[in-house]
């Protein structure tokens, strides 16, 4: 429906015409459109599964016998999910869940409620991983000693902050802080805490794609877009369990 829009400019026009005059923005129509084809993507999910298992955020990175859910579904595989607001699953629903880099986009009280549907929806025994960028390595970079931080300064200039500017980490830090829709980058501290406030246990710290169970092993793809060494260097990798 919203692509068939677009590609008539008179309909597209007339149609947010007429929504404004209601006070109908265009990302309220995206919502609603995408909020009316959840209900049968969860429905199949539970009904094909038997293993039921979480992924919030996944953009275009989908996974097979994974519920897929994102606030921007690139496809109607995907189904929309706003993660600052209460979840559409019932207590207990779900066996895993696993997020990656897709935490800091929120703020600490959104991510502090979102951790607790978290919680609400797994299955007693159910695991939680998270992947996100680590603030402590991010900030460790302002004295690199490390070949592979002096690398990670250099690309990030290159591909994120600009050719122009001098290679100094606070181009560098500042960028990581402040783009890319960022609104609180974690550390193990303040990660630990928003887990345990919702009552996890068990609170391990994991190397990107490293954990004693088969399957969160191996299941980041960051490094697919920034370089594993560079994954290795950035993201801070949490599991917790609901006992």
């Amino acid at each position: 429906m919203i692509n068939t829009l677009k590609n008539n400019k008179f309909l597209f026009n007339a149609v947010w015409f007429l929504r404004s005059l209601r006070g109908v923005t265009p990302e309220q129509l995206n919502t609603s459109y995408y909020i009316q084809k959840r209900k049968p993507i969860i429905e199949a999910y539970f009904a094909n599964n038997t293993i039921k298992k979480l992924q919030i955020g996944s953009y275009k990175n989908i996974y097979d016998g994974w519920l897929n859910v994102d606030i921007n579904p690139p496809s109607d595989s995907v189904a929309f999910l706003d993660a600052t607001q209460p979840f559409p699953f019932p207590d207990a629903s779900f066996d895993y869940i696993f997020t990656e880099h897709m935490i800091e986009h929120i703020t600490l009280s959104e991510a502090e409620n979102m951790l607790c549907e978290c919680y609400r929806i797994l299955k007693k025994g159910g695991k939680i991983r998270i992947s996100t960028p680590n603030m402590d390595e991010i900030v460790d970079l302002k004295e690199p000693v490390k070949v592979v931080q002096q690398e990670y300064i250099s690309y990030s200039l290159k591909n994120y902050v600009g050719v122009e500017y001098t290679d100094n980490p606070a181009w560098v830090v500042n960028n990581m802080f402040y783009n890319f829709g960022h609104k609180f980058i974690h550390n193990l501290h303040t990660l630990s805490f928003l887990l345990n406030k919702a009552n996890f246990k068990q609170i391990h710290q994991y190397q990107p794609g490293e954990s004693d169970d088969p399957i969160f092993k191996n299941i980041e793809r960051h490094g697919l877009y920034i370089s594993e060494k560079f994954n290795q260097l950035e993201s801070l990798v949490v599991e917790a369990v609901k006992e």
